[in-house]
């Protein structure tokens, strides 16, 4: 019984560990290791407005760019006026995004840092903001006023599964003079283990039928090899 018993636990582990596998983050490239930023070609992930670079596999976004804040408003679905909250004169800027689907809730992780050469706290308030659709309405990272800053990991727990889309954007604030810029990297899913007993994905049900065919076949064997 030991054969059996070993044959049986070994296909369960394997089993599970296919199950785990399905739970990858869902967010491509969200280490940037792609040099390019764009719908083209489409499995790198990311669309992009104005002029995102990757730069030491780090998106780098400007307010070096002609792109109003009406256009960047309507690229990560938030309103002008959200992102007057976020600055007064928003102005142009720039801004990724990708539309992702998760399978239960978890934990969006990602760095960034606000780089800026602005000096004036006034009229002048360039700023960075993320946004996650369907889940929150925006949230600003840093502005000139703040000043820049070092690399710093930003966390957000996601409660249910379901289709969002992460945004990134920068913004220039009444002029386009001093610009500013915001790095991201490291941008990851890590979903959630679910209470009770999951729903096993397709391989793991493919697995645990090829399981119950092996136990029965030695059990065959076994009872032939005993009545013989």
């Amino acid at each position: 019984m030991s054969r059996l018993f070993s044959y049986t636990l070994l296909t369960f582990v394997v089993a599970a560990s296919i199950g785990m596998n399905a739970q990858a983050s869902p967010i491509v490239n969200g280490e940037f290791d792609s040099v390019h930023i764009d719908v083209t070609p489409p499995d790198l992930g990311w669309q992009s407005i104005g002029n995102p670079v990757v730069i030491s596999a780090q998106a780098e976004l400007s307010t070096d760019t002609s792109i109003l804040a009406g256009a960047i408003a309507n690229f990560v679905d938030l309103s002008v006026s959200r992102l007057e909250e976020f600055g007064d004169s928003p102005a142009n800027g720039s801004a990724i995004k990708q539309t992702f689907e998760v399978l239960t809730g978890g934990k969006l992780s990602f760095d960034w840092s606000f780089i800026t050469s602005e000096n004036n706290t006034g009229e002048n308030n360039d700023f960075a903001f993320w946004s996650l659709s369907g889940a929150n309405n925006g949230e600003r990272l840093a502005n000139a006023e703040s000043g820049a800053t070092a690399f710093q990991t930003k966390t957000y727990d996601v409660d249910s599964a379901g289709i969002y889309t992460l945004a990134f954007g920068v913004m220039n604030e009444n002029n386009d003079f001093g610009p500013s810029q915001l790095l991201i990297d490291n941008v990851s899913f890590e979903a959630t283990a679910t209470s009770g007993s999951p729903t096993p994905e397709p391989g793991t049900w493919a697995m645990m039928a090829l399981g119950m065919i092996g136990f029965a076949g030695v059990w065959y064997r076994q009872k032939v090899a005993v009545v013989g």
